[in-house]
């Protein structure tokens, strides 16, 4: 028989997320969210548990996270206290720990630069998939999205299904 190791605690109440499309390989790190938005984002390297790292200062937690392209994406985030449901956050080229909350894409300086970007018709992200060569954003009530372009200079969410209305999160 194998036993548990306890590698660390979080709110009963958390309904945590961190399948594969959240593994961030060049760090060997699973980024790890919480649909509740209760607990921090979360990071596991196979040995340790902890608060995501990251550059913005502030506490970090965010409904949804996808790896693409050696980019982080995080999306339904609250940064300290500003929530920022209908707010896609993308990290730096290769650098996972590299976030913005004032930088959109016809701000970067470089192609490798770190982004946000908000949905076209302002509603909370309930969803991000990868599919058909596709990066997909449902909105809640909303539509889904289609996040287009190569780099943080043209990143931009175009219309791909208008009468989506997903409600739930992962309704997608």
């Amino acid at each position: 028989a194998s036993a548990f190791t306890l590698v660390g605690t979080v709110n009963s109440g958390a309904k945590l997320r961190g399948p594969p499309q959240q593994n961030f390989t060049l760090d060997d790190v699973v980024v790890i969210t919480d649909l509740t938005l209760t607990e921090n984002v979360k990071q596991w390297n196979g040995t340790a548990f902890a608060d995501f790292s990251h550059n913005l200062g502030t506490t970090l937690k965010a409904k949804f996270a996808r790896v693409r392209n050696e980019r982080l994406y995080l999306a339904n985030v609250t940064a300290g206290a500003t929530a920022t449901p209908h707010v896609l956050l993308g990290s730096a080229l290769g650098d996972d720990n590299t976030l913005t909350t004032t930088v959109r894409p016809s701000g970067a300086v470089s192609l490798a630069d770190p982004f946000f970007i908000v949905t076209p018709d302002l509603k909370p992200i309930n969803g991000l998939e990868e599919c058909f060569g596709q990066f997909l954003i449902s909105t809640r009530y909303g539509k889904i999205h289609n996040l287009t372009g190569t780099s943080a200079f043209d990143f931009d969410l175009k219309a791909f299904y208008e009468g989506s209305a997903a409600s739930g999160d992962e309704a997608l």
